[in-house]
């Protein structure tokens, strides 16, 4: 059984850099507070304080629900365990997989990839996982041959489209260029 865990500094950005942020983020909403009451001109940046320190939020606590910090594989299964808000252990079993998502899936290599399960199961794997590629090769040769044509297929379905919106793009800038001159 292989063994993939994460580099200590990506350990403590992923577990508590949200706490780091959201003080700093709470210090100056404070100061919008305290400022004058008759200078309203910074409502607006609390405003925008109180929306980062809810979308940075969020972002880690989706980290903590679906992004286990260890990660054992072999030939039939993946054992996941020590997420931050509860100690559980998962198994997946390659047969049990429906679905692979983000990353590379999307055309997206520095998000990272779900992997979706048929009994409701999904978990979350961040690139800066020490031998990602190893561990992503090693899902890839062991799912089932439809997860398998089915990600390829969306690949390409989506690579398809990156082509088109370039090809769209030149074109129109082609065009932009093409009346520049004539004026």
């Amino acid at each position: 059984m292989k063994t993939f865990s994460y580099p200590i500094f990506a350990k403590i950005v992923y577990r508590y850099a949200n706490i780091f942020i959201t003080f700093v983020l709470l210090s100056h909403l404070v100061v919008f507070i305290i400022a004058p009451n008759k200078n309203y001109s910074y409502l607006p940046l609390g405003l925008i304080n109180i929306i980062l320190i809810y979308i940075v939020n969020r972002f880690y606590f989706t980290n903590y629900k679906y992004f286990p910090y260890d990660i054992k594989a072999d030939e039939e299964k993946i054992i996941v365990s020590n997420f931050v808000f509860n100690n559980r252990t998962e198994t997946i079993y390659y047969k049990d997989i429906e679905k692979l998502t983000g990353g590379v899936f999307n055309k997206k290599p520095s998000t990272p990839i779900y992997v979706i399960c048929n009994n409701g199961k999904k978990i979350g794997i961040n690139t800066h996982l020490k031998e990602f590629n190893k561990l992503l090769t090693l899902i890839l040769q062991h799912v089932s041959d439809s997860v398998y044509q089915n990600t390829l297929e969306e690949m390409k379905i989506k690579a398809d489209e990156q082509i088109a919106n370039i090809k769209t793009k030149i074109n129109k800038a082609k065009e932009r260029k093409t009346t520049r001159k004539k004026k």
